[in-house]
């Protein structure tokens, strides 16, 4: 086997090892080693608010005080990937852990003490700065002529995946379309008032509603349509 292949092949195996063995739970210095610069998801199970107010660097979030949102967020988790959960001090953080265990995710590992440590350790933390927006201002945006896609995400594994299909939209097409995106934990009025739950695509043509798409979305199915 090529060399070339062999280290993540390894650090793949000792991740699932160390997860099935028990050794699921992290010190701060543990958890930011496994994760930063590494090709893994990190679960923030608490609040928006919580949040949004200071979290983990590239974390996702997922209220586990909200099973209906939890479990609607965690069908976009990657299943093969390990996953790296916390919450405010770690009580949540078990029972979100195991909830994902026993759905399927085999690399779950918990950070010990939750947020409260991490901060206590010294470790970084970001905050999530972004403008809430009102129907006023989707008006004034999809007015007038052409393509304007609109998509309604977050800072969550629904909102992460469309960015990624975005991110591909945008170098194949680019110029053909305008994007305007909602962060729908920030704008949650204007999420009530366009029907759009996390996440959800809806593209105006000439500032006429023509077409959304609730969910999941392929790169494919979306060119198609701003191709329109």
């Amino acid at each position: 086997m090529n060399n070339i292949h062999i280290k993540p092949l390894l650090a793949l195996l000792i991740t699932t090892l160390l997860s099935c063995q028990g050794f699921s739970q992290l010190a701060p210095a543990d958890f930011d080693a496994a994760t930063t610069g590494k090709p893994v998801q990190v679960l923030d199970v608490r609040s928006f608010d919580n949040f949004k107010a200071g979290h983990i660097p590239h974390a996702m979030q997922a209220d586990w005080g909200n099973q209906t949102q939890f479990t609607s967020q965690a069908q976009y988790l990657d299943k093969d990937k390990p996953v790296y959960v916390y919450c405010a001090d770690g009580a949540a953080t078990k029972a979100a852990a195991g909830w994902l265990r026993s759905n399927g995710f085999g690399s779950v590992f918990e950070l010990t003490g939750g947020f409260a440590k991490w901060k206590e350790a010294g470790k970084a933390t970001e905050v999530l700065d972004a403008k809430a927006m009102t129907a006023a201002d989707v008006t004034a945006a999809t007015s007038g002529s052409g393509i304007t896609l609109v998509s309604v995400g977050g800072e969550n594994p629904g909102g992460r995946k469309t960015d990624a299909v975005l991110q591909w939209l945008a170098r194949d097409m680019s110029g053909k379309y305008k994007l305007v995106k909602i962060e729908g934990g920030i704008s949650a009025d204007l999420m009530t008032q366009l029907k759009a739950t996390i996440p959800t695509l809806i593209l105006y043509q000439n500032g006429k509603e023509v077409w959304r798409k609730q969910g999941a979305v392929e790169l494919e199915e979306l060119e198609k349509e701003v191709s329109r």
